[in-house]
């Protein structure tokens, strides 16, 4: 009997610490002050670095918060703040409802980081204007590239559709307030993003020499939001931010997998249709011990796009041309060039793209963590240059008899990492980290020749 009584006493003693160890739950709902559910709210535990976003409906779930009174704060772009207290045990579960109150001040709730150096909480401490883009933004434009949803949602980004420019058809880059791609100082996760293999020596309407940060390489199904600082900032962070600063902040925490699938194509008058694009994404978050790995995926095709008109004055080395009207339609056919004999508008394109995100807490507190995110992009890419008649120096008429229009289809990999270690300590915050980016860009030519 006393064996027994000795073993009721440890297992007693025992059940209490396991759960201390656990870690408690905190729960709720976000709504406005008329209940209607507040989607991409942030919710965090004050002193610690536990925070989770809600859902569509509004609900959040944060787990692994450490024993006493703890501080909940809940905010969201266009909204006060709110606080309150809760109280919460090992192993227990609470729950915390809000009702943030509307306010004409956009940027006072938003957590916006631009850059590991400076991290802001309200529109009165940035010296400079900052837009912040939510996922949901994001999902509502009709296009899955990265850089044209940039393009759509923020007015100062413009992302060329490049044709005839050499590698540029195919690595794209954005430009920022009219400015060269490479004063555009671009973040992953508030760390600088390496740029392009390509250098711009043909492109239209940005430097030559310059080279940019292609932004399709990131998966749009991967972004939570990006903040753009639409002013110089070249003080704090540098000569390659003149135009501005970019950060993309990517998903994390335990979330139910989701799949996305679309389609699309262009119906013009006058061309035929074309830029058929299927586009298949999706993502997944899980518990990882105490933290959360986040993953996702995305696999893209795109037909080319073509807005050339017909060609008059080719002939194919017959002497009889093609009579073609003013909207540049054959109207007579009259020798064996094909029309129109050039391409005018976006070339063919395979996506694979992959990117993961991970929080591992080192301590039930939550005041310290490993930190680690990248992915890689696979894109095979096809562009073509100028026409070559067959009557042109550049041509041997016994390889092509009717000229020919050289091609180039490059292959593109591209893969990123980085990572690091944070923590709360005294007052301090202490982040120690790095990353590292690699972009290969594999020229391959077809249909061509060198006649010399």
């Amino acid at each position: 009997m006393y064996k027994g009584g000795s073993m009721r006493w440890v297992l007693m003693l025992l059940a209490p610490a396991a759960l201390a160890a656990q870690g408690a739950t905190v729960r709720g709902r976000v709504a406005d002050k008329a209940g209607a559910p507040l989607a991409h709210a942030e919710v965090s535990i004050d002193g610690t670095l536990l925070r989770a976003g809600t859902s569509a409906t509004g609900a959040y779930t944060i787990t692994g918060v450490p024993s006493g009174t703890r501080t909940v704060r809940a905010r969201l772009l266009g909204y006060v703040q709110a606080t309150a207290q809760v109280t919460v045990a090992g192993g227990q579960t609470v729950d915390q409802n809000f009702a943030l109150q509307a306010q004409a001040i956009g940027l006072a709730p938003i957590d916006v980081v631009v850059g590991s150096r400076a991290r802001h909480t309200a529109a009165e401490e940035l010296a400079v204007p900052v837009d912040v883009y939510s996922s949901a933004d994001l999902a509502r434009q009709g296009t899955t590239e990265t850089s044209q949803i940039l393009q759509a949602v923020a007015p100062s980004v413009n992302f060329p559709h490049q044709s005839v420019t050499d590698a540029t058809d195919v690595q794209r880059p954005f430009t920022l307030r009219g400015l060269s791609p490479d004063q555009t100082l671009v973040l992953v996760n508030g760390w600088r993003r390496h740029q392009t293999a390509v250098m711009n020596t043909f492109a239209y309407g940005m430097p030559a020499g310059s080279s940019g940060v292609d932004m399709n390489t990131i998966p749009a199904a991967a972004i939570d939001r990006i903040e753009v600082l639409r002013d110089g900032a070249s003080a704090q962070y540098g000569s390659d931010a003149i135009a501005g600063v970019v950060n993309v902040v990517l998903k994390e925490g335990n979330f139910t997998p989701f799949l996305n699938a679309t389609t699309g194509r262009y119906t013009p008058r006058n061309y035929p249709d074309d830029g058929t694009t299927v586009d298949v994404n999706g993502g997944w978050g899980t518990k990882l011990g105490r933290g959360t790995l986040a993953l996702f995926g995305e696999v893209m095709d795109r037909q080319q796009t073509n807005r050339a008109w017909a060609d008059p004055y080719d002939d194919g080395g017959s002497g009889v041309f093609d009579s073609v009207n003013t909207i540049g339609q054959v109207v007579i056919k009259r020798n064996a060039v094909p029309q129109p004999n050039y391409h005018w508008g976006d070339g063919l394109e395979k996506d694979v793209l992959t990117m993961g995100n991970l929080r591992l807490p080192l301590t039930d507190a939550g005041t310290s963590e490993l930190y680690a995110f990248g992915g890689y992009s696979f894109r095979r890419g096809n562009g073509e240059g100028y026409r070559r008649y067959a009557t042109d120096s550049r041509n041997w008429p016994e390889i092509y008899p009717l000229g020919f229009l050289p091609q180039f289809a490059p292959d593109l990999h591209d893969y990123s990492a980085g990572g690091g270690f944070r923590a709360l300590t005294n007052g301090w915050s202490v982040d120690l980290g790095g990353d590292v980016g690699h972009s290969d860009f594999v020229y391959n030519l077809k249909n061509t020749l060198n006649a010399s």
